[in-house]
């Protein structure tokens, strides 16, 4: 992850969030804002002149080929190929979900496959333990989004054995029965 090692030593830092103690928390930086950041992002494009120079076209245009070259990649594994790649399953559960659909996914790697595919139709669509977070907990989340909104489906993905942590944690016996099936 690089946890901002990667970043030009020449870069300007940036750092917004809606509450000002977390700003610089974790790292120096040369600017803070602090407030609503659709409407911080959303003025500094406004007052942005972009790029008049070109002088970023080469960036643009590697950034463009590298997306179309994942892209790619992305319909390649949603071919018919077997085995079925990750890729393809999520897919196919995007297609399957509706518009008011909560995804959920559970996991380490399926959370990283999900991310480049599924795409939910509303805002609160989607789920996930976010950055290193912990497994097992989309059994919790999907109870949790049928408590508020009894009404919307709600599709998990377990992955990475995930399934497995929530179930040993609630009932010794359906781990045993767990480890029974595996």
């Amino acid at each position: 992850m690089g946890y901002g090692r990667r970043l030009n030593p020449k870069a300007k830092i940036v750092i917004m969030d809606m509450d000002y103690k977390n700003v610089g928390n974790n790292r120096d930086f040369d600017y803070g804002l602090v407030g609503n950041l659709r409407t911080i992002v959303n003025a500094m494009c406004e007052a942005s002149p972009g790029d008049t120079t070109g002088k970023h076209d080469p960036f643009l245009k590697m950034l463009r080929e590298d997306e179309a070259r994942a892209e790619q990649e992305r319909q390649d594994h949603c071919a018919n190929a077997e085995p079925i790649h990750p890729v393809r399953l999520c897919h196919e559960i995007n297609e399957f979900l509706q518009e008011d659909t909560v995804y959920i996914g559970d996991g380490g790697d399926v959370v990283t496959f999900s991310g480049s595919v599924v795409r939910p139709h509303k805002p609160g669509g989607w789920m996930d333990p976010g950055p290193l977070g912990t497994l097992g907990v989309g059994t919790g989340f999907a109870m949790a989004s049928k408590f508020g909104s009894a009404e919307r489906d709600v599709v998990v993905l377990y992955g990475d054995c995930s399934f497995t942590l929530t179930v040993s944690i609630s009932s010794p016996w359906c781990t045993a029965s767990c480890r029974m099936w595996a």
